[in-house]
């Protein structure tokens, strides 16, 4: 089973950048003659969401849907009718991240617990010793079919798997797309981590990125506590604590302009295609083509050095 990588575009309907970000790793990621695309595509299942906020681009608003509500604030506890394309996210994040799978009944009452789990999960049942499961039944509808996932007000079902399962299922990746009218460039928010390891593979992805692209600048990035308060609700906080992943992130495009540019180097790819190199500069006034050249594509080294971050520290 292999993990996912998330990537969703236009919750606040004015910020068009986002969208020529979303079309230019579309068309990254569909290449067939890049080397880079295919191990992309070997290693990962995407799921793409060009537009969560449709009605609000429709109407012409810059932030907010019909109702006048900023969506971005509302990934805690979204609402099926009020916010249904949020909802929609939600559960297909914890769907995928949670490896797929529901448990009808409450576990701990199921007889052969680790059994049933791992039928589940498809995993050895050996794997899932020492797993803890708490459940806090609120009613006798509480733990219908899906419940726990479909409607957490009612139930909440907490499963601590053990970190070698979730390296082989689950969400590793989910990057929300938008626009930034204030700061220069292109850059990420990202979560704040007392654990130093954490935060140094939160930070990492980013950095990355400004390797492989010109027009993104790490210097530009912010993992402060402080970008977390007031924003409980938005997408990069909000499934960072549904999910506890670390590679939770706000890709911000200035709509005119950056500070400058990187310096990339010529790559020469295996099908015998190059990447086109990029001297170090002032960063020009944007264009579509420049926001479609801010390219996501390295979860691959990510994940190895996460690997590699995890053995040296345990």
């Amino acid at each position: 089973m292999l993990q996912v990588v998330l990537m969703s575009a236009r919750v606040h309907p004015g910020e068009t950048p986002s969208s020529f970000v979303f079309n230019g790793f579309l068309d990254f990621l569909l290449r067939t003659d890049d080397c880079r695309a295919e191990q992309l595509r070997r290693s990962f299942v995407f799921k793409l969401i060009p537009m969560l906020n449709p009605d609000g681009v429709s109407r012409g608003h810059f932030r907010v849907d019909t109702r006048g509500v900023n969506l971005n604030r509302v990934y805690t506890q979204p609402h099926i009718t009020a916010h249904p394309t949020i909802y929609a996210v939600r559960q297909l994040i914890l769907y995928h991240h949670y490896m797929g799978h529901h448990v009808g009944d409450c576990p701990i009452a199921a007889t052969g617990r680790d059994q049933v789990l791992a039928a589940f999960m498809k995993v050895d049942p050996s794997e899932l010793a020492g797993v803890q499961i708490t459940c806090d039944d609120k009613g006798p509808e509480a733990y219908s079919a899906k419940s726990y996932i479909v409607n957490p007000s009612l139930a909440t079902c907490s499963c601590n798997f053990p970190e070698p399962i979730r390296r082989r299922h689950g969400l590793v990746l989910y990057v929300d797309l938008h626009a930034h009218a204030n700061k220069q460039g292109c850059f990420m928010f990202g979560n704040y981590f007392k654990d130093q390891h954490k935060q140094m593979q939160c930070q990492l992805f980013p950095r990355l990125c400004s390797l492989n692209s010109p027009f993104f600048e790490m210097d530009q990035c912010s993992f402060t506590a402080k970008n977390m308060r007031g924003k409980e609700g938005s997408g990069r906080v909000a499934v960072h604590r549904a999910t506890n992943l670390v590679h939770c992130y706000t890709l911000e495009c200035n709509y005119a302009s950056g500070k400058r540019a990187n310096k990339v180097p010529l790559l020469q790819l295996e099908s015998g295609g190059a990447s086109p190199a990029c001297r170090e500069g002032i960063a020009p006034l944007y264009d579509t083509k420049h926001f479609e050249d801010v390219r996501l594509y390295d979860p691959v080294h990510v994940r190895k050095i996460d690997r590699q971050i995890e053995t040296e520290t345990e």
